[in-house]
């Protein structure tokens, strides 16, 4: 598969990969929308000053990330860095598991909460919204909510981990965002 979302991958470019390799790497920056485009996937309405400027802890929609979807994703495409962990341990009991993406849940999560609006203190910014609703759904709604859940599982994940200090900062935060 090639990079589609580019003549020639921005990625490519930049690691001086072939631009015909079959493979993109992950790679932690806004690539997606340089120059900025509300296309799929890159529709940056609602983020506060309308770029992101740093994207550490993110995580793309697509994974691998091929220039399909954006970077970094949608919230509630997002959210399953904290939610997979977390449901692997219950449903299976693979702890194991879901230590090993810990930090990769607690990262998705400061992420978000970095990014909050300042005014209403949710993440009000994505892409997609509720794509499945009979009714238009305000996008803050269906994003606010996937940012709370994503720290509603970190806080199960630190109890479990018994990452004390994480369980009481992020419950206080889950607290205030409720």
């Amino acid at each position: 598969m090639q990079c589609h979302r580019h003549a020639v991958c921005m990625l490519h470019v930049a690691l001086s990969v072939d631009a015909d390799s079959t493979r993109c790497v992950q790679a932690n920056v806004d690539v997606c929308c340089d120059p900025p485009d509300n296309g799929f996937g890159c529709d940056y309405t609602g983020l506060p000053g309308g770029r992101f400027n740093e994207t550490s802890g993110a995580l793309a929609d697509v994974i691998p990330f091929t220039h399909v979807g954006g970077w970094p994703g949608d919230p509630t495409w997002m959210v399953v860095g904290a939610v997979v962990p977390w449901e692997v341990a219950v449903k299976t009991g693979d702890v194991a598991f879901a230590m090993e993406h810990y930090a990769t849940a607690k990262a998705l999560v400061d992420f978000m909460t970095r990014h909050v609006d300042p005014l209403l203190g949710l993440v009000t910014w994505g892409y997609y919204g509720d794509w499945l609703a009979l009714e238009a759904v305000d996008r803050p709604q269906v994003t606010g909510w996937s940012h709370i859940l994503a720290v509603a599982r970190l806080c199960d994940l630190a109890r479990l981990a018994q990452h004390h200090t994480d369980v009481a900062e992020y419950t206080a935060l889950l607290a205030r965002l409720k």
